[in-house]
């Protein structure tokens, strides 16, 4: 039914959180290979070392200190798979002396199915951090977030395309939406 929507929060900058981070990312690809889903790196961006002209190989996107990482395992019932087995998937991480936390939500990416109104979103356009100015010379990457719920906020850079970016995010914005909805709904 839906694909599954990922979002880890690891609020501490450092090397064991990269570290984390990195693994996590691993094991989730791997797990998304295994059972034949597709693995997107949403932010930060998913594109290898650069190389400037000088022939410096600077930084992978993924050794930077970002708070959020968001990911999506693409692929019809993912999100149901792998909350059924998050416990076997993630589970070597229960116990690590690095506060984080990872949410599984459902990916809505239809209009009809969670409607997005334009005047209550803010958007903002932003060079990726990462990014050299000799490869990106506009601000592809974008910021939403929600004038009802301020802190829904979601960033993008998936693609060096500004509306590739913007049409990923408002999907972010869509599922957390959706989700948010769904836990204020169901509460016990």
């Amino acid at each position: 039914m839906y694909s599954a929507f990922i979002t880890l929060s690891l609020p501490t900058p450092g090397e064991q959180s990269r570290q984390l981070r990195l693994e996590v990312i691993r094991v989730l690809t791997n797990w998304a290979q295994q059972h034949v889903y597709t693995f997107r790196n949403l932010y930060p961006g998913n594109h290898g070392p650069y190389q400037n002209r000088a022939g410096t190989i600077g930084p992978h996107p993924d050794t930077f200190d970002f708070p959020k990482s968001y990911l999506l395992i693409e692929g019809e019932g993912a999100y149901l798979h792998l909350n059924h087995e998050k416990q076997e998937v993630l589970s070597s991480w229960a116990v690590t002396e690095i506060p984080f936390e990872i949410s599984i939500i459902p990916w809505v990416e239809h209009y009809t199915d969670w409607p997005l109104e334009p005047q209550n979103m803010m958007m903002n356009f932003f060079r990726a951090p990462w990014e050299p100015a000799y490869k990106s010379r506009s601000d592809s990457a974008v910021q939403l977030r929600d004038w009802n719920d301020e802190s829904i906020i979601v960033e993008c850079y998936e693609a060096r395309h500004a509306q590739h970016n913007v049409e990923t995010a408002k999907n972010m914005l869509r599922s957390l939406l959706f989700s948010k909805r769904l836990s204020d709904t169901f509460k016990p």
